[in-house]
């Protein structure tokens, strides 16, 4: 497998490619337990899934510094490492390659969107601004609509159920 640059984790289906592939963007607290489930439940879904730490300049995700590393994070930094996992996605295999993004994420996946960087997008909350650059922060509010069922729960795009997969 080709290595990256951008520190990530990623979780693929049990069977061989070619599969559709997934960026998953993390929150503005960085990456959590959560983000990892979503790509797990995904993955278990068919999809490849990568989740790139967007704050790894700064030595990663810390949940006690997710206020200083969001402002620091450069829009430029956060596309280029983005492109960089769906590049990454290809190259093990993905045929097609959507992002989903969540409050900040939902920025930068709406961002990947309008830039042709992916195939499908699926922003959840944070919108970009009207320059097109995700929002340095923003309320995150939780929509009922592509990503979630309302409980903040995550859904597979192939399934409506909320049980975690095993």
């Amino acid at each position: 497998m080709p290595d990256i640059a951008v520190p990530f984790f990623t979780s693929v289906p049990a069977a061989p490619p070619p599969w559709p592939g997934i960026v998953v963007v993390m929150e503005g607290n960085g990456i959590s337990p959560q983000l990892l489930r979503v790509c797990e439940r995904l993955a278990h879904e068919g999809y490849a899934t990568v989740a790139p730490d967007l704050y790894w300049r700064f030595g990663g995700s810390d949940p006690t510094r997710a206020m200083d590393h969001l402002g620091a994070l450069q829009h430029a930094d956060g596309r280029a490492d983005i492109v960089e996992s769906v590049s990454w996605l290809r190259a093990i295999g993905a045929t097609k390659v959507g992002i989903t993004g969540f409050c900040m994420g939902g920025g930068y996946a709406y961002l990947a969107a309008i830039s042709g960087d992916v195939d499908a997008a699926v922003p959840s909350t944070a919108p970009a601004s009207h320059s097109g650059s995700p929002p340095r922060s923003a309320p995150c509010s939780h929509s009922s609509a592509g990503t979630t069922n309302g409980s903040r729960e995550p859904t597979s795009p192939r399934s409506s159920s909320t049980t975690p997969a095993t």
